[in-house]
């Protein structure tokens, strides 16, 4: 299926994907959360993981997140450890925890490639830690724009996604908020405009020293209520369908001229 302006970016078939030669994409994350599978984290708990993928991973850090629980006395801050693995290029991350499985790049290739180290990831996970079920599946992907040389992002953009931005002039800063149900489960999306050192979330978009458009796209499925198996063909299929539906909304977003901006081939 060709893009055409009357699509459903939530609920449509797909659309074809068009390649980027120089794609603005900053981040793609891809994750699947897992009922706790330790009740004392130690270093055993990654051993057998660590081994299976060393060669490909053979950088690793071990840090920790604050944990909040709220509480009769207050909230209690605990450290979440959270192990992770770097390849030799530094440009492909893995994030273990006893809850959840991340794999990360600023240097997105092709959707093939990344879905190949994904399920490669699943597959020694499964092997090796063995979570039972899955209570969520999710892929983000985050573009930014740099707006120098005269570039008008407006321009690149379709008409639903220019509002504001194109009745005023001079907005520095805007960031809308979507969360819709899709087909596969739900689309979480924030975009807008951002001045110089402005950033919606630092950790997956670090700010940059120009003006810039952004577009992060969180597309999941969730399993709380009914646990999904898990199974590595499985939750493939399901991460591949929801990466399709978040280039869908990428693509209700962007029109022709951004395509041809961004390096679409002839």
């Amino acid at each position: 299926m060709t893009h055409n302006k009357n699509f459903d970016p939530l609920h449509g078939q797909h659309v074809d994907h068009v390649p980027l030669k120089n794609a603005p994409l900053v981040k793609v994350l891809a994750q699947v959360r897992f009922p706790d599978v330790t009740v004392t984290p130690d270093p055993q708990f990654v051993s057998g993981f660590q081994q299976a993928i060393r060669r490909r991973y053979p950088t690793v850090r071990q840090e920790a997140t604050p944990h909040f629980v709220f509480g009769p006395g207050g909230v209690q801050v605990t450290p979440n450890p959270v192990w992770r693995f770097i390849d030799p290029s530094n440009v492909w991350r893995v994030s273990l925890t006893p809850t959840f499985l991340t794999l990360e790049t600023e240097r997105y290739g092709s959707g093939h490639d990344f879905a190949e180290r994904f399920r490669a990831l699943l597959q020694d996970l499964g092997e090796t830690i063995s979570p039972s079920h899955v209570n969520r599946i999710g892929i983000r992907y985050v573009d930014q724009v740099e707006l120098v040389g005269g570039l008008r992002i407006e321009e690149l953009l379709h008409p639903h996604m220019n509002e504001i931005t194109g009745a005023l002039k001079g907005v520095r800063h805007m960031v809308s908020e979507l969360e819709a149900e899709t087909t596969e489960g739900g689309v979480l999306a924030r975009w807008g405009h951002l001045p110089a050192d402005g950033s919606h979330d630092p950790e997956m978009m670090p700010a940059k020293d120009v003006p810039s458009w952004f577009l992060d796209v969180d597309s999941f499925s969730s399993y709380e209520s009914n646990l999904l198996e898990y199974k590595v063909e499985e939750i493939s299929r399901i991460t591949t369908s929801l990466a399709n539906r978040a280039y869908d909304f990428f693509r209700w977003c962007v029109n022709d001229k951004f395509l041809e901006h961004f390096g679409k081939d002839a």
